[in-house]
């Protein structure tokens, strides 16, 4: 059994070492992928009548006036793309697509500090691409209206995650049970800007694919869903 200790040992020891170094990235970037353009009835006018003669106007007023004259397009029901390739990258980079109430931000740093999936393929030599999908965190454009509603639902994720049934931990979750860590997680959820559509979730991602070429494809949760479209 020593041996095999000492092994163990050994490889928690280089694995430390290796998350302390430098995280060397050749480059990083965003972009926007797929999505849809919708244009509202009517002629642009950038001086709409209802302001125009007016001597001063609030930013609200001529919004409003520009958007009732219409003409106008809406590009949305996009993703959104965070991406970084380290130094001596391998070929295939990992695609991650997160689950329901989540955003990219669910596979970055964790609750309690700790490095996330991102950065530990990172360190491994994967190209990683963060996403948020169409209606959700940075991609909350869309085409169709939606409501949010400001609904209090914290101990329903606690659940969801099985992290516990509220207040009570779960015996053995591996969860870090400090009030700080309970606190960014429940800050990481986040609303759909309007209801969720697979097909256009997918359609996202082909786009992405098309951009990168081949990769590997992550999905949490509902963003299983999508995987197997």
């Amino acid at each position: 059994m020593k041996p095999k200790i000492l092994i163990s040992l050994l490889a928690l020891t280089l694995s430390g070492a290796i998350m302390s170094e430098p995280l060397m990235i050749e480059s990083q970037g965003s972009f926007a992928a797929g999505g849809t353009v919708i244009t509202s009835a009517g002629q642009y006018n950038p001086r709409p009548d209802a302001v125009k003669n007016k001597m001063s106007n609030s930013f609200m007023d001529v919004f409003q006036a520009s958007v009732k004259a219409g003409g106008q397009t809406l590009h949305g029901d996009h993703a959104t793309v965070f991406y970084q390739i380290p130094v001596n990258a391998k070929k295939l980079p990992l695609v991650f697509l997160h689950g329901a109430g989540q955003s990219m931000r669910t596979w970055q740093t964790t609750p309690d500090g700790r490095a996330g999936f991102n950065e530990i393929f990172l360190r491994k030599g994967y190209p990683v691409y963060l996403i948020d999908q169409p209606r959700r965190g940075q991609s909350g454009r869309s085409t169709v209206d939606g409501t949010i509603a400001a609904t209090p639902d914290d101990q329903f994720w606690f659940a969801q995650f099985r992290i516990g049934i509220w207040p009570k931990f779960f015996d053995g979750v591996a969860f870090p049970q400090d009030e700080a860590s309970l606190n960014q997680f429940f800050r990481q959820m986040t609303p759909n800007t309007a209801a969720f559509d697979a097909g256009i979730v997918s359609d996202s991602l082909k786009a992405l694919f098309e951009r990168t070429g081949d990769g590997i494809l992550i999905t949490h949760s509902q963003g299983g869903i999508v995987g197997w479209m």
